[in-house]
C-alpha cells in the first residue's frame, strides 16, 4: 500500500505541478522538511521550489513532462522522465527562441508519510540548452 500511495504523489508531481502548472500542490506533496538534490543547488523551502518551477513554466509554457520506467519499493522510488515543450520565454541567459525542445532525466525518491522527503534529480541540461541555442 506504501509503495502504491507514493507512486500516486510522484503522478501528482508531474501530472498536476508540471502538466497541469498547480504549483499550490507543492504544498500537499512535499514533506515540510524535504530536500531536493539537483547539479549543484539544494532546495528545501517549497516557496523556492515554487519559484524555480515557475521559471521553468515561464519559459517554457507549454512544457510537458511524461514518466518513462518507475521502480517503487517501500518508501523508495526512482524514474526516468522525458519533457517536452517550446523556448518562448527567457532561460538562463538564453533569450526565447521558440524551438521545440525534449529532454530526458531521473528522479531518486525518498518518502516519508506519503509525502517527498528527498529528491535527488538528474536531467540532461546540456542536451536542453545545445537544443536552445543551436
Amino acid at each position: 500500500m506504501e509503495t502504491k500511495i507514493n507512486l500516486q504523489t510522484i503522478r501528482r508531481l508531474y501530472q498536476e505541478v508540471w502538466n497541469q502548472k498547480k504549483l499550490h500542490v507543492i504544498d500537499e506533496i512535499f514533506a515540510d522538511d524535504f530536500t531536493i538534490h539537483a547539479a549543484d543547488v539544494a532546495i528545501k523551502e517549497k516557496e523556492v521550489l515554487k519559484k524555480f518551477i515557475k521559471s521553468w513554466l515561464d519559459a517554457f509554457p507549454d512544457i510537458h513532462h511524461e514518466i518513462g520506467d518507475c521502480v517503487a519499493v517501500g518508501n523508495k522510488l526512482a524514474l526516468r522522465f522525458q519533457g517536452k515543450g517550446t523556448h518562448q520565454g527567457q532561460f538562463l541567459d538564453i533569450a526565447p527562441t521558440h524551438k521545440l525542445f525534449s529532454y530526458t532525466g531521473m528522479n531518486f525518491v525518498y518518502f516519508e508519510s506519503a509525502k517527498i522527503k528527498t529528491l535527488y534529480l538528474n536531467s540532461d541540461m546540456y542536451e536542453l540548452i545545445h537544443q536552445l541555442t543551436q
